[in-house]
């Protein structure tokens, strides 16, 4: 599993980094070819552009597969640990808990778990790599107006915090009315 989330970085990494080739290429196919008429140079970015997106959607999806693997196997050692520890479980215990409350929380825990090993984790650390390398550019283009957009982040943050609060307790509400309804 240590293997699969390497090889996603890298990945990720990749797909990042050909990914800002398109925007860069299309300021280049403007600026030196379009506007001068230059219709061969145009048709040699062209081809080149098609090759760095279908880089970055082979690389996309080779990352999302070895993720869904990593995240199938984890998943498969969570549900054998869950399993091995109700085993354990007196029946008192069983008693003491409706059994639709149980499987409820343990099937949306497992979920959660499956959901962010496949997805949460290679969308904040490609979120994380694409900020740092848009940073750099944009700090390279023009660093004053950079500074002005890094001012106003606090912003953002705040919104989505707020949001993230919501959004919990929203989640929250439907898990036990999903766990009350498998109760009865």
């Amino acid at each position: 599993q240590t293997l699969g989330l390497i090889g996603t970085a890298v990945l990720v990494s990749v797909t990042t980094g050909v990914g800002l080739l398109g925007p860069y290429l299309m300021g280049k196919a403007i600026d030196q070819y379009i506007l001068p008429g230059d219709v061969h140079g145009l048709l040699w970015i062209v081809f080149l552009m098609i090759g760095v997106y279908v880089t970055t959607s082979l690389t996309t999806w080779l990352q999302m597969y070895v993720m869904a693997g990593v995240a199938q196997r984890t998943v498969r050692d969570i549900r054998n640990d869950l399993f091995a520890k109700l085993q354990t479980l007196s029946l008192r215990f069983f008693d003491q808990h409706p059994h639709g409350e149980l499987m409820s929380r343990l099937n949306s825990d497992v979920i959660g778990a499956q959901n962010a090993v496949s997805s949460t984790i290679v969308t904040i650390v490609t979120n994380l790599i694409q900020a740092a390398a848009i940073l750099i550019v944009m700090f390279s283009l023009e660093w004053h107006l950079t500074l002005v957009s890094i001012a106003i982040l606090p912003l953002f943050f705040i919104i989505a915090r707020k949001l993230g609060e919501q959004l919990r307790d929203i989640a929250r509400k439907q898990m036990d009315l999903n766990a009350a309804m498998n109760a009865h």
